[in-house]
């Protein structure tokens, strides 16, 4: 007697056999990882653009419905292959692994490293296609270079939508699904999501996403008057809606003034301050709410503000003022001491941290980014110093922001090129800015700063144009040189 398979009986069997995934330099076990299990992996760099390369760094980055997380597992590097263990969590959905030697990032050739959890029937969790999506539509550029790729991440949600049309019925999903849409397609994608709109519209109860979604699409359509009329039927079905909070938001965003800021500040936080979920918000608008009296010239008042915050926003909030008095070339003084306080918490931030690292960032992205503040700020304070003709002092804080840059930035290196001008003997600075300017890296005023030196040292400025023209045809040659580095030479 002939067995018959049904169709989705058959569909099952092909949904496992092409649910599994696999790469050339990457390999890992079990094949199809559940949640809560571990994961052993082995990644062969001579099978990949990491090839020879002996420090290899592997981030891995646990996905769930809920966003994303770094974790670092401890790995053995063996001639070229390295080695590890990785446990999951009952959240993840899918895992990515990030491969980086010298900057040099291993993507798969754009494609990533991205391992889906299954199911027990071995099917890839309903949480994995927005992961993914997530992964080649937003994330992928900045945590694996890859480039962005909306036209992948929408076959993922319409690949998810086949196994489960429901999925279209949820708001969140929705929202994804309409975003990754509206950029792959970006020329007739309202045309498309007509059906959608019409489904949404024809329930009988819409929810307050529900509605959400259409007047963001109405709008976006251009038809008013439909949005405006569904905005007054949402806020009368839900008259204690989460619109009111996002109304109340926009308000005070809005607001410049600042007591009037603070009626609305302190309406808000009456009203959702003790929600567990606005903590960062209301502590965000805290930090506005400041930022508003110091615009205003209300120093007292803002710092007496500034005291409520966590140290990391006023540093962040000194360094925006300070930089603007120092744009401005006022309060000079008063810039100084909140440029000082920023750029000293900063620094010692590198060292000592106090702030709690961001799950998302790997410990090596977080120390960087602590050195970039601290770039920044330092620079701010630099600039300050230099105009309050200070330079011994400014000096050495601007060279550490030039060189956490490597160099390679032309407005720290302006800082750092002015002060060494006024601070440095003359041969040194000179040979300094020249370097700048051979690199292409040096602004107007750096090259201003190295036509004074070099009339200093030659008693007149007879020359400069063609001296400095040889420095500049340096530079464009450099660039050339780097530019052919990048040019395909392949048949078509």
């Amino acid at each position: 007697m002939k067995r018959i398979i049904s169709t989705l009986g058959f569909l099952a069997i092909i949904l496992q056999l092409t649910a599994q995934v696999s790469f050339t330099a990457l390999n890992f076990s079990p094949q199809m990882p559940q949640a809560n299990n571990k994961v052993n992996f082995e990644y062969n760099s001579n099978y990949s653009p990491l090839i020879k390369q002996k420090n290899i760094e592997v981030v891995v980055y646990l996905f769930s419905d809920k966003g994303f997380k770094a974790v670092e597992p401890a790995v053995k590097n063996m001639a070229g292959i390295v080695k590890g263990v990785l446990q999951l969590d009952s959240n993840t959905t899918a895992i990515a692994f990030s491969f980086v030697a010298d900057e040099e990032k291993d993507n798969n050739s754009g494609k990533g490293y991205i391992v889906p959890i299954y199911n027990t029937d071995k099917t890839p969790v309903e949480g994995y296609y927005t992961a993914a999506c997530n992964i080649y539509s937003r994330f992928g550029e900045n945590l694996f270079g890859m480039q962005p790729d909306a036209a992948k991440g929408l076959a993922l949600l319409e690949e998810s939508i086949k196994l489960n049309p429901s999925q279209k019925s949820k708001p969140l999903f929705l929202d994804q699904y309409l975003t990754t849409l509206s950029k792959a397609k970006k020329e007739d994608w309202l045309q498309i999501v007509i059906p959608d709109m019409l489904a949404i519209e024809n329930k009988v109860v819409l929810t307050e996403a529900d509605y959400s979604i259409l007047i963001q699409l109405y709008n976006r359509k251009k038809k008013n008057e439909k949005a405006d009329s569904l905005t007054a039927a949402m806020r009368a079905a839900f008259p204690e809606g989460d619109w009111q909070k996002n109304d109340a938001s926009m308000a005070f965003n809005k607001e410049k003034d600042p007591a009037k800021k603070k009626v609305l500040f302190d309406a808000f936080v009456a009203k959702y301050g003790n929600i567990e979920s606005n903590k960062f918000l209301v502590a965000n608008f805290k930090g506005q709410l400041a930022l508003a009296y110091a615009n205003a010239k209300d120093y007292e008042t803002y710092k007496a503000l500034t005291k409520e915050l966590s140290k990391a926003t006023m540093a962040m909030n000194n360094n925006s003022i300070a930089w603007s008095m120092a744009e401005k070339g006022e309060n000079l003084e008063l810039a100084k001491e909140l440029a000082q306080e920023a750029t000293f918490f900063t620094k010692a931030e590198i060292t000592k941290p106090t702030e709690k690292k961001p799950d998302t960032y790997s410990k090596k992205i977080w120390e960087q980014n602590s050195k970039n503040t601290y770039a920044m700020f330092g620079d701010t304070y630099a600039f300050i110093l230099y105009q309050l003709g200070d330079y011994k002092t400014g000096l050495p804080i601007a060279k550490e922001a030039a060189t956490i840059n490597n160099l390679k930035d032309a407005d720290y290196n302006e800082r750092y090129a002015l002060l060494a001008e006024k601070a440095m003997p003359v041969a040194e600075s000179k040979k300094l800015i020249e370097g700048f300017v051979k690199d292409g890296v040096a602004s107007s005023k750096t090259k201003e700063a190295l036509k004074n030196l070099y009339k200093i040292e030659k008693k007149s400025d007879a020359g400069f144009d063609s001296y400095l023209s040889n420095l500049e045809a340096t530079a464009k040659s450099i660039k050339r040189a780097e530019i052919a580095k990048t040019i395909i030479n392949e048949p078509s």
